[in-house]
């Protein structure tokens, strides 16, 4: 119950975090751990959590000029449900 709580919480925290800018998901693990001093959150979490983001329709992949590199944005939607 605990995990499934800190992975809500999580959800929210990164569609805040997109709400400002977009980010790559390395840029989004770095501001996570500044913002959790005591947990470092692995690609092993956000890139599942980022996946079912896209998946709900909160967040979507902007096309890039850095080869593979995916930029997340959040979308009106995502934006919808952050304020409730």
């Amino acid at each position: 119950m605990k995990h499934e709580h800190i992975r809500g919480s999580l959800k929210l925290l990164i569609l805040y975090l997109l709400d400002k800018e977009e980010l790559h998901g390395y840029a989004l693990m770095q501001k996570l751990e500044e913002i959790f001093v005591y947990y470092k959150p692995s690609s092993g979490v956000i890139y599942p959590t980022l996946q079912s983001l896209r998946r709900s329709g909160y967040i979507e992949v902007v096309k890039t000029e850095e080869g593979d590199k995916k930029l997340y944005r959040i979308t009106d939607k995502g934006r919808k449900h952050l304020k409730e």
